[in-house]
């Protein structure tokens, strides 16, 4: 009998070492389980801090590539008349947003919104980063109702937070042209100041707020937008081209101006994919924070 409470003292003793090893092991592992949590919530915050940081460094070094203000009212009725087409064609929302991509003065948005787009279920917006235009364009936009045309500062705040938008027009925003103390008729000059790759990040830019199934517009540009890498999500609306395409193309290859200006051209571009270019948008600010 002795010899029988000996050994079950023995094996409670056995137990409760075992069952004290379990707890200590459980709160171990429950203790670095809330470190790796800890650890992986924090590396997702900072992440996404950095992105945001990252965007923050991109909106604050927007400049000014089109270094003219020049534009007038209805300045490209044909390609307004088919983007009012195309709009109406889609029936998917009643509430509908067009954003102007380089407003200068403002004369677009009010075109857009007097001549075109005067239901009140269509929003016009326009972007820029220049004060002067910024000033002029939040004037024109006081002389329809309050709340049809919003004016936005590119370098405060990006367009994508009122989006997504169902046109984003590119106008004779896409160049070097036309300001008499910009040397805009030298090749080298203008391949120096506004590269292909600028060109590419901006419209990377443009695609992440622009709705699959929306319509771009890209007129009086350097360079062909389906050059870009940008072109297998998108497709030309080949029977709606655009006359007078002044600002001449530059031949990359031949570091050369082609004159285009007798041709028509496509000028809208319809998003057939969605967005796949943000990395590419985080990676230009990184490189331009450095």
């Amino acid at each position: 009998m002795l010899i029988f409470a000996v050994s079950f003292a023995v094996l409670f003793a056995v137990l409760q070492q075992f069952r004290h090893k379990v707890l200590v092991q459980t709160v171990s592992l429950q203790k670095n389980h809330h470190q790796a949590a800890t650890t992986t919530a924090k590396d997702t915050s900072e992440k996404e801090q950095e992105q945001e940081e990252s965007i923050k460094e991109l909106m604050k070094n927007k400049k000014q590539i089109q270094p003219s203000h020049g534009t007038q009212m209805n300045r490209y009725p044909e390609q307004y008349s088919f983007l009012k087409e195309l709009v109406a064609q889609n029936q998917s929302e009643a509430d509908k947003k067009i954003l102007s991509f380089g407003c200068a003065t403002g004369m677009e948005p009010l075109t857009l919104a007097q001549q075109y787009f005067e239901e009140p279920s269509i929003k016009i917006f326009g972007v820029d980063v220049a004060d002067y235009a910024l000033s002029e364009s939040t004037k024109r936009a006081s002389e329809v109702p309050e709340g049809k045309i919003t004016i936005l500062d590119g370098r405060e705040v990006s367009p994508k937070v009122h989006g997504p938008f169902d046109a984003v027009l590119g106008n004779s925003v896409f160049c070097i042209y036309g300001k008499r103390d910009v040397p805009y008729q030298n090749i080298t000059y203008v391949m120096e100041m506004f590269p292909f790759s600028v060109f590419e990040s901006m419209l990377d830019e443009i695609d992440l707020y622009l709705k699959v199934g929306g319509v771009l517009t890209v007129f009086n540009s350097n360079y062909d937008f389906m050059d870009t890498h940008l072109a297998d999500r998108y497709e030309p609306i080949s029977d709606k081209k655009c006359p007078n395409h002044f600002v001449p193309r530059i031949d990359q290859e031949n570091k050369k101006f082609v004159d285009v200006k007798d041709e028509m051209m496509d000028c809208l571009f319809r998003k057939v994919k969605r967005t796949s270019a943000a990395p590419a948008l985080i990676a230009t600010a990184k490189g331009k924070s450095e």
